[in-house]
């Protein structure tokens, strides 16, 4: 055979073998298509709202005050699924205002201290948080699904605090906003009691802008189709470090209701 024919059968040989593998990768894409999953997800949060201020003093606001005065609010989740592993998206804004009463710090210009004193106080605080993560799968079986998970949370606190002190009925007035990012480690997972009942859970714990955060939250949840009903209770808390101006410990804690659709 000449030289040109032993180069055509050789760029021949070397198109049909990269089609062969164009095959098996498409094979590949479309089995790893079928695997992908992604789950949308919007709930209401029932939180209660306490806030620690730097120098002693407090604020506290029940969540059935957060719900008669919660100006705006967004909640929601996006989850995709690919093979083992796992991208989330958690966003959070809520903005809120209520006349409260509250235990807010008041430093004695005589000794220098601070104490903390009653008073009628008007509370507003936007917060927003927004938490992106990946996870691994590494434990999977008939009951119980687990992923490792890592991410980075923004949070921002717009806090001001503006009233009267009913000892002394002194004006008082506080803003402060805070930007945290913290780096993110947890679980996520879920235990499965038949195809439509399972439990999800997840924990995470981070730091960075904060001196420390962490989250827990577990729930029932229905699927049926690619709906999903779930209620359950979320727990998170910020502890800051003292560079706050205002702010000390933030925590948000209650009752979480969701609806998510599976595509």
């Amino acid at each position: 055979m000449s030289t040109n024919g032993s180069c055509v059968m050789t760029q021949f040989c070397q198109f049909r073998a990269l089609l062969t593998c164009m095959g098996v990768f498409g094979v590949a894409a479309v089995a790893s298509a079928q695997d992908a999953e992604t789950t949308a997800s919007v709930y209401v949060w029932g939180t209660n709202i306490d806030e620690s201020l730097q120098q002693a003093g407090e604020v506290e606001v029940d969540n059935s005050t957060v719900f008669e005065n919660l100006d705006f609010a967004i909640m929601g989740e996006l989850l995709h699924r690919r093979d083992d592993w796992l991208y989330g998206l958690d966003l959070v804004y809520a903005d809120i205002g209520k006349d409260v009463s509250a235990s807010v710090p008041v430093q004695d210009p005589q000794s220098g201290g601070v104490s903390a004193v009653d008073a009628d106080i008007d509370f507003s605080t936007n917060t927003t948080i927004v938490h992106g993560s990946i996870g691994y799968r590494w434990f999977d079986d008939a009951a119980l699904e687990l992923y490792t998970t890592g991410g980075i949370r923004y949070t921002r606190f717009d806090s001001e605090l503006k009233g009267e002190i009913e000892a002394t009925g002194a004006a008082y007035k506080t803003k402060d906003t805070e930007n945290l990012t913290d780096i993110t480690i947890g679980i996520r997972g879920k235990y499965r009691l038949d195809p439509n009942w399972s439990f999800p859970f997840l924990a995470d714990v981070g730091t960075g802008g904060s001196e420390v955060s962490w989250q827990a939250f577990a729930a029932v949840s229905y699927e049926t189709g690619p709906h999903m009903f779930s209620g359950g209770y979320r727990y998170m808390q910020w502890r800051l470090d003292d560079d706050s101006d205002l702010l000390d410990e933030v925590t948000y804690d209650g009752p979480v209701l969701s609806y998510s659709y599976h595509f």
